[in-house]
């Protein structure tokens, strides 16, 4: 006679019940792992070592940049005065915001982007040169009242205030229109000798450098 299995050798066993209330069965959250941690405040302090050495180049590239738009705008204002002479037997003209009257210059041209002066704005030329006749609306200093394109090459045709910078160095235009970069030292000496009424100064070296340079 055949004999049965039994049923009790069959039967597949029950997996016990997890105990989560254990802690020792429950994996610790990836928050909480000290090792994370020391990773995050190592990853910390080298991005601050990085911001902390590359912030003072980023600022001098970015008044670098700004000092090189300032004699950009004496330039312009330079080409602007040649183009009024030309059209007027030579002279030059008697102030700044005859260059926008006449449509040859934009007012933000005027502006130093070191200063805090602001584009003279309005909706129409009448409204900009009323605004632009305020002060904070022009950044340089216009010399070139009453003159002719007859200047000699070294005469200062036009300057930038020196605050613009701090007053430790300004973009100068000249007669001939180069745009030249100038020191404390340069620029201490330049301003004096406008003061005494000597245009062109002397005896003054020409900066070693171009406008912007440094």
């Amino acid at each position: 006679m055949t004999q049965l299995p039994d049923n009790r050798a069959l039967t597949t066993p029950r997996a016990e019940p997890l105990d989560y209330a254990t802690p020792a069965k429950r994996s610790a959250p990836l928050w909480r792992s000290p090792a994370l941690w020391a990773l995050v405040i190592a990853i910390a302090v080298i991005m601050l070592a990085l911001w902390s050495l590359l912030r003072p180049a980023k600022g001098a590239a970015t008044e670098r940049s700004r000092r090189i738009l300032c004699a950009s705008n004496l330039k312009q204002i330079g080409m602007g005065i040649v183009e009024y002479a030309y059209n007027n037997g030579g002279k030059f003209p008697p102030r700044l915001d005859v260059l926008i009257a006449s449509g040859d210059l934009p007012p933000d041209v005027f502006v130093c982007p070191c200063s805090d002066d602001e584009w003279a704005t309005g909706p129409t030329t009448q409204a900009r040169l009323a605004e632009f006749a305020k002060k904070g609306h022009c950044s340089y200093v216009y010399l070139g009242a009453g003159m002719t394109s007859s200047v000699p090459a070294n005469f200062v045709l036009a300057y930038e205030k020196p605050e613009n910078h701090r007053g430790e160095f300004m973009n100068v235009l000249y007669g001939d229109g180069s745009v030249w970069w100038m020191d404390k030292q340069q620029l201490n000496h330049l301003i004096s000798e406008l003061k005494a009424g000597r245009n062109p100064p002397g005896p003054i070296t020409r900066p070693a450098h171009s406008g912007g340079q440094p």
